[in-house]
């Protein structure tokens, strides 16, 4: 696998703005970049240093085995949830039905 290699640049934290506010500043730093793996800084004044690195976004590929896992178990998700509803619904429905029907019986044959 072939290494990238990424573009470094040492920086100090520039505490002259604000003290309590991260501001990196490059000014009085030398980057030396040595190699892919190692990088060294020429400051001329001391304070906090550190690498910055800067990162190109790259594309992620998922593969077709987990875009069809993920559509499946989203239309799975969806169609259990409709036959909740429904299932509830209709157990509703037929709750107030036998309440309605009690309810007639009842009044036809008073105990």
């Amino acid at each position: 696998m072939a290494q990238e290699s990424y573009l470094r640049t040492c920086v100090s934290w520039d505490t002259r703005k604000d003290s309590l506010q991260v501001n990196w500043s490059n000014d009085g730093c030398e980057t030396q970049q040595k190699g892919e793996n190692h990088t060294v800084c020429l400051c001329n004044h001391p304070t906090y240093f550190t690498v910055l690195v800067d990162l190109k976004p790259r594309s992620v590929c998922q593969p077709l085995e987990l875009t069809a896992i993920r559509y499946v178990g989203c239309a799975v998700s969806m169609i259990s949830g409709f036959a909740l509803i429904i299932y509830l619904g209709r157990k509703k429905g037929l709750e107030n039905k036998k309440c309605c029907l009690l309810t007639s019986c009842s009044t036809l044959h008073p105990t």
